[in-house]
């Protein structure tokens, strides 16, 4: 009898290390999610429509967790875009309207990047993008355009004075 309450011991003490050792790996496998921000535009501050330029900063929280930058994603107002923009080691940038937008609009920029082993993070800003007015673009031109003008005739004034 007592060899048996030996081995039922010893398989009772084997599975008191496995299921430590479960334990142990479940609450380890719980990794920080990276870092993530817009760097730019800084909130408040708009972009212009002709170049409307967004960078994103990342970085991995655990260096045995590396960052899976083919699951990186930007969502513009809903729409994938994340193929207009470029991926770096620390950061990606990209834009996230055409150059023909007229007046102010509001887009919602949201990113996403993950770890190789599945911790993600996203961030979401409201960026303004302001688009010039075609009025405004005609009314500078007519400005210059007279102040051509009237420098021509100042020199012509100059070379027929005697």
């Amino acid at each position: 009898m007592s060899a048996i309450r030996r081995i039922d011991a010893g398989w009772a003490v084997r599975v008191a290390g496995l299921a430590s050792l479960v334990a142990q790996q479940a609450t380890s496998a719980v990794y920080e999610p990276p870092t993530l921000v817009l760097a730019y535009p800084a909130p408040g501050v708009s972009v212009p429509a002709d170049n409307a330029t967004v960078i994103f900063h990342y970085a991995a929280s655990d260096v045995t967790d590396p960052l899976d930058l083919r699951r990186f994603q930007v969502l513009v107002d809903g729409v994938d875009r994340t193929s207009q923009f470029r991926t770096t080691a620390d950061a990606a940038w990209g834009t996230i309207a055409g150059g023909g937008d007229k007046g102010v609009r509001a887009h919602d920029v949201r990113a996403r990047v993950c770890t190789i082993r599945g911790a993600c993070v996203e961030v979401g800003a409201i960026v303004t993008v302001t688009g010039s007015d075609e009025r405004e673009r005609e009314a500078v031109g007519k400005k210059r355009w007279g102040k051509f003008i009237d420098i021509a005739l100042e020199m012509l004034r100059r070379l027929l004075k005697p």
